[in-house]
């Protein structure tokens, strides 16, 4: 989905932190069957674009394991917002899991929260 469906800048990234912002293509064919009159990006690709984004900036191949919390507070409309903000805290667990509270956000509004389990595949 990088490049195409959209693309982001890190902002910070340590050891226990990662913020980004992320850009979305509008014009992305998934808006046109997810809905052309009103589109609204699909949850899973909210969650397919954390993923992407902490395999890249940890350099590893990652797999959703399991997931305490996923709340779609908003929808996201890219039309009407297509700058959002992502703030992912991380810490790594025992057998190298990788822990996750992740927020999506723009202007002060809460589009995605998370509680997940990420593992290296």
């Amino acid at each position: 989905m990088l490049n195409n469906f959209y693309n982001y800048k890190i902002i910070e990234i340590s050891d226990e932190k990662l913020v980004a912002n992320i850009t979305l293509n509008k014009d992305h064919k998934v808006y046109k069957g997810h809905f052309t009159e009103m589109p609204v990006t699909p949850g899973v690709c909210q969650i397919q674009m954390l993923k992407e984004i902490l395999s890249i900036e940890l350099n590893k191949k990652l797999n959703l394991i399991s997931a305490k919390d996923i709340k779609f507070l908003n929808m996201i409309n890219p039309t009407e917002t297509n700058e959002l903000y992502l703030e992912i805290k991380l810490s790594i667990l025992e057998n190298n899991d990788i822990k996750v509270n992740g927020l999506m956000s723009a202007e002060g509004k809460k589009f995605l929260k998370i509680r997940a389990v990420f593992a290296e595949c």
